[in-house]
């Protein structure tokens, strides 16, 4: 190759990493009029394991089809109920044989509102129609994979995390990198996409969260949004280019680290880990409508959690807060739902209707 050549390669690449790390920079408050009221909420279902149909031991990774069906895990359970909240089914069978679940991580994901569940132990994607009827199943050989998005182009979406090696764990942050990949049902990786470090304290054998790993996928699987530091940015991976196309935050004044328990300070002394000065600005992300809700670590003792709300452009449009009586677990249309516990610590998942829009 000649030395002009060379030359405007360099440039392309140059422009291209400079266009995927753009950054825009929002300010503190959003374009929004009536940004920061409280979201007027009222029940409409209340969900309870009171039938014996199913338990609750830590219900989460809920999601909605488009008929208004729901689906959420628990301990060895993947269940569906009605748009009602009444009982449907429980996917989850144990055991290693077709359409059965014998790993203790399965993700699980729902596209066309069918359900596909990821078995981390012999490694195969399980395929259910929308009546909980097995499909197919499609094993894989790869490994370290952790967790699994989603179904794009015929391709599922995985992330796996690599983490340093035993002996470089040295009382000490570390990089793990995350990355997502596409990857064929016959195990052929398609794409890997960029890597998002997360900081994590490893000692020789322990190890301890630093910053998080918080994402929301798009409807239609195409975009991912991901939050991987402790201050506040977030990234747009255009999965299928395996490009950030876009990186926004806005001014956030920081909120002063609380120690959540007596076990915490004592890991910190015995392993000479740090503490953070700051809470994590963001602990929550979520979509409605094609706009991103950004859960922040601002709290009001009267108003409850602040969300802030972007577009897809990345402009910071509004914000609200919630008075939670617990953790939301996802917003569809014009309603949320959130995980609460009743007076004897049981818990329930509520679903409420916004009733003054968003």
């Amino acid at each position: 190759m000649k030395k002009p050549a060379i030359i405007f390669a360099f440039l392309f690449i140059s422009i291209s990493i400079i266009q995927a790390q753009t950054i825009i920079e929002n300010p503190e408050k959003p374009l929004s009029k009536n940004a920061g009221r409280v979201l007027k909420l009222k029940e409409v279902i209340r969900i309870t394991d009171k039938s014996g149909d199913y338990y609750f031991k830590y219900p989460h990774n809920l999601k909605v089809a488009h008929d208004g069906s729901l689906f959420f895990k628990d301990e060895e359970q993947i269940l569906k109920c009605s748009s009602k909240g009444e009982f449907i089914k429980n996917y989850f069978k144990k055991g290693q044989g077709p359409g059965e679940i014998s790993g203790w991580n399965y993700p699980s994901a729902l596209h066309n509102d069918e359900i596909y569940v990821y078995d981390s132990n012999p490694r195969k994607i399980i395929h259910f129609d929308k009546g909980g009827n097995l499909i197919e199943e499609f094993s894989f050989k790869l490994e370290g994979y952790r967790n699994f998005f989603g179904i794009l182009d015929g391709c599922f979406i995985f992330i796996k995390n690599i983490y340093p090696p035993f002996e470089e764990r040295k009382s000490q942050l570390h990089d793990v990198k995350h990355i997502i990949f596409l990857v064929s049902n016959d195990g052929k990786i398609e794409r890997e996409n960029p890597v998002f470090p997360v900081k994590q304290f490893f000692g020789q054998n322990y190890g301890k969260s630093w910053a998080p790993f918080v994402t929301v996928i798009s409807e239609d699987n195409k975009w991912l949004y991901i939050y991987h530091t402790c201050e506040y940015m977030i990234d747009l991976l255009d999965i299928k280019k395996g490009e950030v196309i876009r990186s926004f935050n806005r001014k956030y004044p920081r909120i002063k680290y609380t120690i959540k328990s007596p076990r915490e300070e004592e890991f910190a002394k015995k392993y000479n880990a740090p503490i953070k000065k700051f809470e994590n600005d963001i602990s929550g992300l979520h979509l409605c409508k094609g706009l991103l809700w950004v859960k922040t670590s601002t709290k009001d003792k009267n108003k409850g959690d602040l969300f802030d709300v972007f577009n897809e452009e990345g402009q910071y449009i509004n914000n609200f807060y919630i008075n939670l009586k617990g953790s939301l677990m996802g917003v569809h249309e014009d309603s949320i739902f959130v995980l609460e516990t009743d007076e004897d610590e049981n818990f329930q998942i509520v679903k409420y209707k916004i009733i003054d829009g968003t």
